[in-house]
């Protein structure tokens, strides 16, 4: 994926029927470990640790006793993706991408949004995502940023942090804290 100055790049998880969980057989770019989620039905819980999901509402995979139901920050309207992941008690990798076209000794930020999809009363773990951007010719860390605990607190938080370009590729690496 080109990351060029004059484009920059914007990962979009498109839109789809809501209440129905999109098909993950090709929807996401770059790489994770952890398995794609399809929801069979509304009765059915939601994805286990280690699964992933695209879904336009919380609801539809699986959460529909927890509300509210969260939707795409993005859309408003019910019909924008967003990714799940369900992390586990497990610290490790759960998604990476590698950019491409960058130029050297240029500036570039890196940013995300998040949100805990737990209900408010649960006694789960509270999320913390460790984001890096590192060199991918010498694997040198250009930056990082830890979100610290992401409480139940249902609302999307972006998490931003800059790098600064040392070859024309590099590797973003989230992971489970």
């Amino acid at each position: 994926n080109s990351c060029d100055p004059a484009h920059a790049y914007k990962e979009d998880f498109g839109t789809g029927t809501p209440d129905i969980v999109s098909p993950v057989n090709n929807s996401i770019k770059g790489s994770t470990s952890y398995h794609p989620f399809s929801y069979p039905s509304a009765t059915s819980t939601g994805p286990n640790d280690g699964y992933y999901a695209l879904a336009t509402n919380t609801a539809v995979i699986g959460f529909n006793l927890w509300q509210p139901t969260l939707y795409d920050h993005t859309s408003g309207d019910g019909k924008g993706n967003f990714l799940f992941f369900n992390a586990g008690y497990q610290k490790d990798v759960f998604y990476e991408h590698q950019f491409t076209g960058l130029v050297v000794g240029m500036f570039y930020t890196f940013s995300y949004w998040v949100v805990n999809t737990d209900p408010v009363s649960s006694n789960y773990i509270n999320p913390n995502i460790l984001a890096q951007v590192t060199d991918h010719t010498t694997g040198t860390v250009l930056n990082y940023k830890a979100s610290g605990d992401i409480t139940n607190s249902r609302v999307w938080q972006q998490i931003k942090f800059t790098f600064q370009a040392t070859s024309s590729s590099v590797d973003l690496i989230l992971s489970n804290q």
